[in-house]
């Protein structure tokens, strides 16, 4: 559910023009900046394609994840407490984060902020 949602957003007309650039000289969303999965840690446990992953392969990736305090303490906002996880076993709540560039292209027109022609923004 969460890979169709994300795959939806990505494929947008617009999302190429609000995504988080790779850099100034590159437009281009940036892979690992514009758009921060809960899904990340899958790829990070060695699944790469989670339609063919089998549930034993999600689960060591999960595993691997959740056990490396540095590397989930980076990622800790997109899911419920590490406590809460640990104690019950299950993660109750996921989040992404979409990081939007700026100047911000909406419609062919190129915004500094929110604050930058308010209204024609709406």
């Amino acid at each position: 559910m969460i890979q169709k949602l994300e795959k939806n957003i990505q494929e947008t007309d617009d999302w190429k023009n609000l995504c988080k650039a790779t850099s100034v000289n590159d437009e281009s969303c940036s892979l690992t900046e514009s758009f921060i999965s809960p899904l990340s840690f899958l790829a990070m446990g060695g699944v790469t394609d989670l339609e063919s992953a089998s549930q034993e392969d999600i689960d060591r990736a999960w595993s691997f994840f959740f056990h490396n305090k540095p590397l989930y303490k980076k990622f800790k906002a997109l899911y419920s407490t590490r406590k809460d996880i640990a104690k019950t076993g299950k993660v109750t709540f996921m989040r992404s984060i979409l990081n939007f560039g700026a100047p911000l292209n909406f419609k062919g027109v190129r915004y500094n902020d929110v604050t930058d022609r308010y209204n024609a923004q709406k």
